[in-house]
């Protein structure tokens, strides 16, 4: 009795130099049905399910558009960490404004095209409203809203 001469392999042999499962496996590997790490591979894949997993994830996704994907409706989402995504258009008019969005505003595709966001296309809106309608606090609210927005460039 004789020890498979395939390194990783300790089937004993009666002659040959390798054993029937590792000449097997060479065989399957030349004609592509074996993964680089010696798994199986199904159908017309060049991998194994493990391996495709592990070349899947992130810039190696055949679905990766750098880091910008598309939610469904319309609008795109930006990777901006880990599995987090914001809304591009967010993202352009909080760079054009230098701050963050508050949670009462929102922005609008003057064209509706959902997917076009340049500058020019798109609006910042506000959806605050003060609370009763006394003078005082109306006169409260402009003030605000004065101070907020006084400054920023629109595009009109």
């Amino acid at each position: 009795m004789y020890k498979c001469s395939v390194e990783s392999c300790n089937n004993q042999i009666e002659y040959r130099k390798i054993c029937k499962s590792c000449s097997q496996r060479r065989y399957e590997f030349s004609q592509g049905k074996l993964c680089d790490c010696g798994k199986q591979i199904a159908n017309k894949s060049i991998r194994c399910k493990s391996c495709s997993a592990k070349h899947r994830v992130g810039s190696n996704h055949p679905n990766y558009g750098n880091g910008v994907k598309s939610d469904g409706r319309g609008y795109l989402q930006v990777l901006i960490g880990p599995k987090k995504y914001k809304a591009q258009h967010r993202l352009v008019m909080e760079a054009h404004i230098g701050r963050e969005l508050d949670e009462n505003e929102n922005i609008h595709h003057k064209n509706g095209i959902r997917s076009d966001n340049r500058l020019e296309n798109l609006e910042l809106w506000s959806s605050s409203q003060p609370s009763g309608q006394r003078i005082r606090d109306l006169l409260d609210w402009a003030h605000q809203i004065i101070e907020k927005y006084e400054g920023v460039d629109f595009g009109d």
